[in-house]
This record gives structure tokens, C-alpha cells and sequence, in this order.
């Protein structure tokens, strides 16, 4: 009796634990983009490049860390340590970009699925995740659609 109350109660820490970390009472994704890319050359290689156009809700010091995108980690360009003072209002960009080495988007027809990356930390419904601090404290945001973009192919 006493193991399932423990079980039952870390269940609901957990539960609870990883809904609070969902947080979007700082900024919303009004749009979303992935386009894919193929390098024109032989063993250039290939990627996808992924844009979140980004409404600040409130005046915050935001540390953008990382998105999952189809169960693999993309780091943003341009961020790390760097932590941005965002004014309510202010509209930002985040880039994130995949590069796939010696696959050729378009020729490579045999590879059917590459994943790269880790697994995200927490469950989450939508097309992309994004991870950001605020004051140290770690959120996410989950993205619910993506527009998928002309694939271009570089000469």
C-alpha cells in the first residue's frame, strides 16, 4: 500500500513537474518555416533551415537555448551564453539550421529518415520545441505548426 502511494505521488510530481515548465506568458510564435536545401555539389551535403518569428508578451531577460524538431536537437544560431533584455512588443527571428554531410537532398532518394541529436526532456504535442531561460529558470515552448518551404537547390 505504502509503495503504490509513493509511486502515485512521484507519478503526479512528475506530471506536474514537467506541465509548469511549459510557459508562454513571455512571448508567442506567430510563424514558422522549414526549408530544406541541397548543396549542388557532389558531397556537399544537405540541410534544413528552420526560422520562429517571435512576439514578446512582456519585458524579460530571455536566454533562447534550443529547439527539438522532430525528436532531434537543433542549437540556434547565435545564442549560447548570450541573453537578450526583450521589451514587450519587441518581434525577434530565431534561426536554427540541420546540415546533413555527404547526403544530397536530391539524389539521396534510398535515405528516407535521419534524426540527429537527443530526445526532447519533456513531452510535448506540436511540430517543434524550444527551450528558453529566464532568470536561470529553464521553459519550453511548444510550437503547434510549421509552413514547410520550397526546397532550394543550390547550384
Amino acid at each position: 500500500m505504502k509503495t503504490k502511494f509513493l509511486v502515485a505521488l512521484f507519478i503526479t510530481f512528475i506530471s506536474f513537474h514537467s506541465f509548469s515548465q511549459f510557459s508562454d506568458k513571455y512571448f508567442s510564435v506567430t510563424s514558422s518555416t522549414s526549408q530544406d536545401w541541397g548543396g549542388g555539389t557532389a558531397d556537399s551535403g544537405s540541410g534544413t533551415n528552420y526560422t520562429f518569428s517571435i512576439s514578446l508578451s512582456k519585458d524579460a531577460a530571455i536566454t533562447f537555448d534550443s529547439v527539438w524538431i522532430a525528436g532531434g536537437t537543433v542549437l540556434f544560431l547565435g545564442t549560447g551564453k548570450n541573453i537578450v533584455d526583450f521589451i514587450k512588443g519587441d518581434v525577434c527571428t530565431l534561426y536554427a539550421s540541420q546540415y546533413y554531410p555527404g547526403y544530397d537532398l536530391f539524389y539521396d532518394y534510398d535515405i528516407v529518415e535521419i534524426k540527429t541529436g537527443s530526445p526532447p526532456p519533456i513531452l510535448y504535442k506540436g511540430c517543434a520545441l524550444i527551450r528558453f531561460k529566464v532568470k536561470g529558470e529553464i521553459y519550453y515552448y511548444a510550437v503547434e505548426e510549421m509552413q514547410k518551404l520550397a526546397a532550394i537547390a543550390y547550384p
